[in-house]
């Protein structure tokens, strides 16, 4: 596309106007500034020639880092001829300026010769630039808007981060500070929530928000879609604070059975909280282990060297188990409650459980059948070898006060 080129007489018309304006047209998808206005150069105290150099170099140059993200927002919306109209209040300060200023900026397609341009207007809200509350109260609008918070952890959203993480960024760098966007994943959720309960569930996440937000002192945290957190922050010291965050919060996935040194970790955190070993029971799905070799069997290994009991969980839910048996040194076998709760429904699922639990015992183990929830499966669960039972046969799962009591 070519640039609209003005006669002499409508540049200088133009030019002339009392008013501060700036005229635009996008070539190759980047703002080509084609003309302002004596009023704006007045306004910014700036020739024309340097304010068109800076505005076409950057439409940001002279724009406080804090409002980069929101003017680059409402000016996209604007060059996609979407409906959001372009309104927006941000700080000006050119090199002859003290200070900032606050300026409102509205904007409006006009067709030139059949070209589409930006009319931009600008108005100097007040001299001196040092009461930001107007800015304060526009950003914090985005911040309580629905569209842009988590309705269940009242945290922004990925949405807000897009819009307004520029800005953080920039104010970040402005103070000479490197700022990293960590990304913290909240592994094993959806097996959370189908044990204990949807509710029990978003609680959770909250109760880990808000803890998240006490910790990082300097930054945002975000809520991101798929039980994931986003953490825009300064890169000094986050690994530490990521230490701390993990004594308070610990949840592992498989895939974290391929770091290095991962059993050392855990020993250090159990350490580190004053806990007995003895307390702590790593449990370990038997679809995880189709997903680790080597590495896991050596994870194990050498958790139990440290005096961690190691579970394997959900035995007999796959096709591997009696392999794993042999491949990997458990303390204890759970017979996934599917065996449990068709007990009723022939002798199969009676024999696979005692044969189960005698093999287990023969090789040392212990076996602790789960889902349990009337008497007449405990006692066939007793009878048939079980060292332990789990099931809302005893109790549902209940907050750690209530446990005492039911415990005393």
């Amino acid at each position: 596309m070519e640039i609209i080129k003005f006669t002499e007489q409508q540049r200088k018309d133009y030019e002339q106007l009392p008013t501060s304006m700036a005229i635009y047209q996008i070539i190759d998808g980047k703002a080509k500034t084609l003309l302002v206005t004596d009023e704006l150069c007045r306004l910014l105290r700036i020739s024309r020639e340097d304010l068109i150099a800076n505005l076409d170099k950057s439409m940001f140059g002279f724009v406080h880092p804090d409002d980069i993200g929101r003017m680059a927002y409402f000016g996209k919306n604007l060059a996609a001829h979407t409906d959001e109209k372009y309104d927006v209040f941000f700080r000006w300060k050119t090199p002859k300026m003290e200070d900032y200023h606050i300026f409102h900026s509205w904007a409006n397609h006009v067709l030139v010769d059949g070209v589409s341009l930006g009319f931009f207007f600008y108005s100097d809200m007040e001299e001196s630039g040092k009461n930001n509350q107007i800015l304060d109260t526009h950003y914090q609008k985005y911040a309580n808007d629905q569209m842009y918070q988590d309705r269940l952890t009242n945290l922004p959203n990925r949405r807000f981060l897009e819009i307004f993480g520029m800005e953080k960024v920039a104010k970040l760098r402005l103070a000479k500070k490197q700022p990293v966007c960590i990304t913290l994943n909240i592994a094993g959720m959806s097996v959370y929530n189908n044990l204990y309960g949807l509710k029990k569930g978003d609680l959770l996440l909250r109760e880990l928000s808000e803890l998240l937000v006490s910790e990082i002192k300097e930054g945002h945290v975000y809520y991101n879609k798929d039980d994931r957190f986003l953490i825009l922050t300064i890169a000094e010291g986050i690994d530490e604070k990521i230490k701390e965050i993990h004594k308070k919060f610990v949840n592992l996935a498989h895939e974290d059975f391929e770091m290095p040194n991962l059993a050392e970790k855990i020993n250090n955190l159990v350490t580190g909280a004053g806990l007995s070993r003895s307390l702590i029971k790593i449990e370990i799905t038997e679809r995880d282990l189709s997903n680790n070799t080597s590495r896991l069997k050596e994870q194990i290994d050498q958790l139990r060297s440290y005096g961690f009991e190691v579970w394997m969980d959900d035995f007999g839910s796959g096709y591997s188990s009696l392999n794993a048996l042999n491949d990997y040194s458990f303390d204890l076998v759970k017979i996934d409650m599917v065996f449990v709760r068709h007990l009723d429904d022939g002798q199969l699922n009676r024999l696979l459980i005692s044969e189960i639990a005698k093999v287990a015992h023969k090789l040392g183990l212990k076996v602790l059948a789960e889902g349990v929830e009337t008497e007449e499966q405990r006692d066939f669960l007793r009878e048939a070898g079980c060292d332990l039972l789990q099931g809302f046969l005893f109790s549902k799962p209940v907050e750690l006060d209530e446990n005492q009591q039911v415990i005393s």
